[in-house]
């Protein structure tokens, strides 16, 4: 397996090659073959977020607002990096995507500003762009069938969701909060993370996402019902930070909260389906590796983990360090391997079960040369009692 991690300690990606089965935290147990640290810098710059552009670029955003793009086939080196992005040193980055559809990169600070690189024409100047004036912005998102279609949400900023027309985002759709609570009090909104469930059968105007909340919510908005959530169930007493869709398991989602909960929830009906434990502190970054269905954590503890997502089951276990902001696996060559160990365990058999066969011809052939010998022993018995007489 191959996995990446930024270290938030020395602003640094560290590349970690291991067999299934590694666990640092074990002195008998299989260890990685190699930690490499790539992109060196310094806390202050440290890497937020980073995704893959096909497999030729690597792109990150930092702190202190720079977006760097990394060439993946010569050792992590540094191709181009964008500068001068934010208001300020606190502005940070929340989001980095590549548009599936048209191939673009996009990046969003705080205060809502976007902008938008072409990885593939890095000679390009970045385009600004702003979001509609709003309180902070915690997650800004991009539908997977519709190019021109966002959404984005923050601490007392409810869901919303934009048209980009001509670099200008237009609003399509605003949610509603919910009901006052029992006491006829306002519930708080505070948006932390945002999925489009949209498919190719919706109507164009019809926008179905998912949201996490700082308040331990999970709300699901389906905007030809509603503008209020169709779906909202407080599931964790914490805030929720990360989520992710788990394809294949049409109402699954994975999420973690501040302490050291990682869990699946059905959003449908607001019930954990089961954690992934081992975290001793709060897992900032998941990564799901579709090919083998793998879920790949971290965050506080230092530790990089990897699950099996059906079992649950934590095979992948490496201490690197430093906290977490970002992890994402690159290769996982289980099936390869199963393979090779299945073939390699078919040759054995075979060389043991020839050999065996050879051990029976030789046994039965000495078997012969005794029985011979022994019949003519008797026949020099015989002659000789016949010379006596």
């Amino acid at each position: 397996m191959k996995i990446l991690a930024s270290a938030s300690d020395s602003g640094s990606l560290k590349e970690i090659v291991c067999p299934r089965g590694t666990d640092t935290s074990i002195q008998t147990a299989p260890q990685p073959i190699s930690i490499t640290t790539y992109c060196k810098e310094t806390r202050s710059t440290r890497i937020l977020q980073f995704i893959l552009y096909e497999t030729k670029y690597l792109i990150a955003t930092r702190a202190g607002g720079s977006i760097c793009v990394y060439d993946l086939l010569d050792s992590y080196k540094l191709v181009h990096r964008f500068l001068g992005f934010g208001q300020n040193s606190t502005d940070l980055f929340v989001s980095l995507f590549v548009n599936p559809l048209d191939k673009l990169c996009y990046s969003c600070t705080l205060s809502g500003q976007v902008f938008v690189i072409d990885p593939a024409d890095l000679d390009k100047e970045a385009v600004k762009l702003q979001l509609p004036p709003s309180n902070s912005v915690e997650c800004f998102v991009c539908d997977s069938i519709r190019p021109d279609i966002f959404a984005y949400g923050g601490k007392e900023n409810d869901l919303k969701v934009v048209k980009l027309e001509k670099d200008q985002f237009q609003l399509v759709f605003k949610a509603r909060n919910v009901p006052d609570n029992r006491l006829d009090l306002r519930e708080p909104v505070w948006v932390k993370k945002i999925e489009f469930l949209s498919e190719d059968s919706d109507n164009p105007d019809t926008y179905k996402l998912i949201i996490v909340t700082g308040y331990g919510q999970i709300r699901y908005y389906d905007s030809s019902e509603s503008r209020r959530p169709s779906f909202n169930f407080k599931v964790l007493p914490d805030a929720l930070i990360t989520l992710k869709k788990v394809k294949g398991e049409p109402s699954h989602i994975i999420c973690s909260d501040i302490k050291t909960t990682t869990a699946k929830f059905d959003y449908k009906t607001g019930l954990m389906q089961g954690k992934f434990h081992g975290t001793v502190g709060c897992t900032q970054a998941l990564d799901i590796f579709e090919p083998t269905k793998l879920l790949a954590t971290g965050g506080l503890d230092r530790y990089v983990r990897c699950f099996d997502i059906a079992s649950r089951k934590c095979f992948v276990k490496v201490y690197v360090g430093t906290h977490i902001s970002d992890v994402m696996v690159l290769e996982d060559n289980w099936r390869e391997q199963r393979e090779l160990k299945k073939k390699k365990k078919e040759r054995s058999k075979k060389t043991k079960s020839e050999s065996e066969e050879g051990e029976e011809d030789g046994e039965s052939d000495s078997d012969a040369d005794d029985l011979w010998s022994k019949l003519e022993e008797n026949l020099l018995k015989a002659r000789k009692k016949r010379k006596l007489r």
